[in-house]
């Protein structure tokens, strides 16, 4: 099975080691320095260095070997689809479910329910993630676009480099968020714990917009839009500004005050890859949100 990525113009200038180890959270970058060390990893068909820096439209590729526990196969999961044509699909990803199977992701994922629901899916992406053209954390519930060939997979990829996809999430957080405001700190690894991102100096340029919606007492629920599409970048910026997500276990507090994750992905605005036409889709909070809500609302 070959894996694939192809750099857009955020991926520009940064060493492949660093691009390695902030695109795929299953592997440290150390691990991936030893891999390109050994030759297996390619940029355009060739072999480069740990500090090869990569350009706009290199295709970097390597040949995974596969076990047995990576074969995936069809699960029914009862998927909730909000729109579907011979393209493409949208549907509503339940929180706690992984996109697709790696290190951390040991149980039946989120790919294992889209073999089951589509007959057919792109494979851009590897044939352990049909379909998936972006993501969301495991325990963040709500809208995803699904690709149904490799042409519409590309086309939807390349809008989302671009910035032409309108993303809207909401989010439940610690204290009282009293105004809008634009977070604008780059993003990476986390110099220290390596399964966990940060605002670090040598990230990645992330933009993170934020207005609040209702005062929940200990709690705010706010509107986010993100301009750009780091890794948990919008926990990340949450806690850096110190309201953190509540449920958040990795970025917020040890006493997480719920067992879910309050945030959501509820809209999503993107031109079809085909006919052009502006397609909006939108989606309830999930139950959890709603009941935390109704708690702990001043109404």
């Amino acid at each position: 099975m070959i894996n694939k990525w192809v750099i857009d113009e955020t991926g520009v200038g940064i060493r492949l080691d660093k691009f390695l180890s902030e695109e795929n959270e299953e592997q440290s970058r150390s691990a991936w320095q030893k891999r390109i060390d050994c030759g297996e990893i390619k940029v355009n068909g060739n072999v480069e260095k740990s500090n090869y820096k990569v350009k706009s439209g290199d295709e970097i590729q390597w040949e995974a070997v596969e076990t047995a526990k990576d074969i995936i196969y069809p699960v029914d999961m009862g998927l909730q689809v909000i729109y579907e044509d011979d393209f493409l699909a949208v549907i509503n990803k339940p929180s706690g479910i992984s996109m697709h199977p790696g290190s951390g992701a040991k149980e039946e994922t989120l790919a294992h329910g889209l073999l089951h629901r589509f007959k057919k899916l792109s494979k851009v992406s590897g044939e352990d993630r049909p379909g998936i053209v972006h993501r969301l954390d495991k325990e963040t519930a709500g809208i995803l676009i699904i690709a149904k060939d490799d042409i519409t997979h590309e086309i939807i990829k390349d809008s989302f480099s671009r910035r032409e996809v309108y993303k809207s999430y909401y989010a439940i957080v610690h204290g009282k968020y009293k105004e809008s405001k634009s977070i604008v700190e780059p993003i990476g690894r986390h110099p220290v714990h390596r399964t966990k991102m940060a605002v670090v100096n040598d990230g990645r340029k992330a933009i993170t917009e934020v207005f609040p919606v209702e005062d929940l007492g200990n709690y705010t629920l706010v509107k986010v839009d993100i301009i750009t599409g780091r890794t948990h970048q919008i926990r990340v910026h949450l806690a850096y500004d110190n309201h953190p997500v509540v449920g958040d276990s990795v970025y917020g507090p040890k006493k997480t005050h719920s067992k879910f994750l309050m945030l959501a992905a509820t809209t999503v605005g993107i031109k079809h890859p085909h006919t052009g036409e502006y397609l909006s889709f939108k989606t309830e909070l999930p139950e959890h949100m709603q009941s935390f809500i109704r708690k702990n609302s001043k109404r």
